[in-house]
């Protein structure tokens, strides 16, 4: 004879049951899951659907004025030749075979421009405790035509060296840095023949204006170096030859590794090692960039490796 189904678990009180009893009860049945119910683990989340984060998903939305691609482009030139250095960044990776490469690519400046004038988007991060990391998902949504896309990172929390000996600082100054990170790699992916023609209209921009002025920008970039506390041997090291013969090129390819430093994407010991150490090898958390095989003549999405000191040829992206 089959048995009856147990009563499922309630919490009513029971009659006459006092106070202690019911508390003891309910502590009990919230440590328990109920049967065939499995807990989520922050290890196995499953963002797959972007409700497991952000309860909504994306539509396309009617707006009053339609975007104009043309008018965005001519704006993101505009901006690249005011924004300049701050639109690109420069940094070395070691080369499984020996030797150095150099990554170069749009910015957080550069992506955030980007976004603010492709307008009617929307960009948010989220981000999960890992234990020793911290797993962001970062998500671009068009509310235009309702495309959306959601980037992972994993952010090092102890990445940081800013902020001395105060902990709690530099774990602030590691999250911002990752999840800055996550923006502008989802924005770079979403965005990527926009934020890649900025990129190109700004590396050229100042090539072009450190031209004009080379002993004042060869001064200046001097100063900073210094400040930074790096020997400038180590500096003239990786570019090849002494500051005072430093061509426009030169330069602008140290100014873009600067910049490089100061928004967290590598680090110094990584851009200018020490005569001693290693060759530079990779420390930020920026994906996909050995993979060259991008449609047109697009970039890949998170920065380009090249076999010299040299950058890449300039080729504006396609939009």
């Amino acid at each position: 004879m089959a048995q009856a189904p147990k009563p499922k678990p309630t919490l009513a009180a029971e009659p006459d049951e006092d106070p202690v009893t019911r508390h003891e009860r309910m502590a009990a049945m919230a440590q328990t899951p109920p049967a065939n119910q499995q807990l989520v683990r922050r290890e196995v989340l499953d963002v797959s659907t972007a409700s497991v984060i952000w309860g909504t998903t994306i539509t396309a939305k009617k707006v009053e004025v339609e975007r104009d691609e043309a008018k965005v482009l001519a704006k993101i030139k505009t901006r690249a030749a005011a924004a300049g250095d701050e639109w690109f960044y420069r940094f070395p990776v070691k080369k499984k075979g020996g030797g150095i490469d150099y990554i170069e690519g749009p910015s957080i400046k550069c992506a955030m421009g980007v976004a603010s004038i492709w307008g009617n988007c929307e960009i948010d991060c989220r981000v999960i405790d890992g234990g020793d990391a911290w797993l962001l998902y970062a998500r671009f949504a068009d509310h235009e035509t309702g495309f959306s896309l959601i980037r992972p990172l994993e952010g090092d929390k102890e990445a940081s060296r800013l902020g001395g000996d105060d902990q709690k600082r530099k774990r602030a100054a590691a999250l911002s840095t990752a999840v800055s990170k996550a923006e502008r790699n989802v924005v770079v992916n979403a965005l990527e023949s926009f934020c890649w023609f900025g990129f190109e209209e700004a590396k050229k921009n100042i090539v072009e204006r450190v031209g004009k002025n080379i002993e004042r920008y060869r001064a200046r970039l001097i100063e900073r170096i210094a400040a930074l506390g790096v020997p400038m041997a180590r500096v003239e090291a990786q570019v090849g030859r002494p500051v005072k013969d430093w061509i426009a090129t030169d330069i602008a390819r140290v100014i873009a590794e600067l910049q490089a430093v100061h928004d967290g994407m590598a680090t110094i010991e990584d851009t200018w090692p020490a005569p001693d150490s290693d060759e530079p090898r990779r420390a930020d958390n920026v994906t996909d960039v050995v993979d060259q095989t991008g449609v047109g003549t697009s970039q890949p999405p998170e920065g380009v490796a090249s076999d010299s000191k040299e950058p890449p040829a300039a080729t504006s992206p396609q939009s």
